[in-house]
């Protein structure tokens, strides 16, 4: 409990040394674990991110909230695993699975959210860069939301990766209003 008072409070190092108590003396208090996993990546204390989300996996190796602190750990420090962290969380979690990212990014744009249609299509490309719609439609979010310049590499490397795409020729178009 006082580890999330001082969490609350904003008082972070307090909390993780709350929580790391909290763990020593129980180490299945699954709350204590999470707000850790948490605050170690807020603090962006990588290495103890990534322990942690380890000994977490050993455990529940679909735990979700491990697996993406893992990812985001592995990321921040460089490590090679950070693939192989990706590909079991794509696995587990949609959120991480580049279709479905596309395809809520596809959809959010055509209802008119264009800042969520960018997030959705930034991580899909993050996650498969070699997507050719999904560069075509953060090209069309961006030129939406007033970004052109951030556009164009976008609308040109989806010609490039699919120049006969029904779309084509309104990337072309669009390449020339930038």
């Amino acid at each position: 409990n006082e580890g999330a008072e001082a969490a609350n409070s904003g008082d972070t190092a307090v909390a993780i040394a709350r929580f790391e108590e909290a763990l020593k003396l129980d180490p299945e208090l699954a709350l204590a674990r999470s707000n850790l996993l948490s605050l170690y990546l807020k603090t962006e204390s990588y290495e103890q991110a990534a322990a942690t989300a380890e000994a977490v996996l050993e455990e529940n190796p679909l735990d979700p909230q491990a697996m993406r602190v893992q990812l985001e750990a592995y990321r921040a420090l460089g490590r090679e695993e950070s693939g192989e962290a990706l590909e079991a969380l794509a696995e587990t979690d949609p959120e991480y699975d580049p279709e479905w990212l596309f395809g809520q990014g596809y959809q959010l744009f055509s209802q008119g959210s264009t800042e969520e249609a960018i997030d959705s299509l930034e991580k899909a490309l993050e996650l498969a860069p070699d997507h050719a719609e999904a560069h075509y439609w953060l090209g069309r979010a961006y030129l939406e939301a007033g970004r052109g310049t951030d556009a164009r590499p976008l609308l040109e490397k989806f010609l490039e990766l699919d120049p006969g795409a029904p779309q084509a020729e309104r990337a072309r178009e669009l390449l020339e209003e930038i």
